[in-house]
């Protein structure tokens, strides 16, 4: 967001739609051409493991490549601090006003209203946070049994929606990607 002006709004949305969509244009993508690459055989081995992690290598690298090459032209905006050593400043003060009550200065008074308003605000987000790691162990529980279910079935489609008479169990993932 730093190499557009404050007048770009156009074209900063433009660019993180973009951005968005080639994440999840990627990751689709992924999700159909491992399990298609490992089912290849290399080195003597009916499974190939080998391509399927080689070919995502490669684009990382290849994304890093890009980064560091394009890099002189990006503008870059120095930091202005660190928020979370002064979130952490302002915990400790509330600590310690809560403890010590009258004889410690309170949060406000040294690190201003807004700084500790920030930190309220945010403390009141992180809550919502808690479950997160919850829902992505079942939601990951979810992409195994996607699999599960379609080693059961005898992968023809109706359609040939993926240019083929059968889709590997591993490529039914990308069927929950769209729902």
């Amino acid at each position: 967001g730093d190499q557009f002006m404050a007048s770009e709004t156009g074209r900063l949305q433009r660019y993180f739609s973009m951005f968005y969509f080639s994440i999840n244009a990627g990751s689709t993508i992924a999700t159909v051409l491992t399990p298609e690459l490992r089912g290849t055989s290399c080195f003597g081995e009916s499974t190939c493991f080998f391509i399927a992690f080689l070919v995502p290598a490669i684009f990382m690298v290849l994304a890093v490549v890009a980064f560091v090459v394009a890099s002189p032209w990006y503008v870059k905006v120095p930091p202005l601090g660190n928020p979370i050593v002064e979130v952490i400043q302002v915990g400790v003060a509330a600590s310690k006003k809560l403890l010590y009550g009258m004889t410690v200065p309170s949060p406000t008074a040294i690190y201003g209203k807004s700084k500790v308003e920030e930190t309220k605000q945010l403390m009141r987000v992180l809550a919502i946070f808690i479950p997160f790691p919850l829902f992505w162990a079942l939601f990951e529980q979810q992409g195994s049994r996607w699999v599960v279910q379609a080693k059961r079935m005898n992968g023809a489609l109706v359609w040939r929606i993926f240019c083929a008479t059968k889709i590997c169990s591993q490529c039914y993932g990308v069927l929950n990607l769209g729902i």
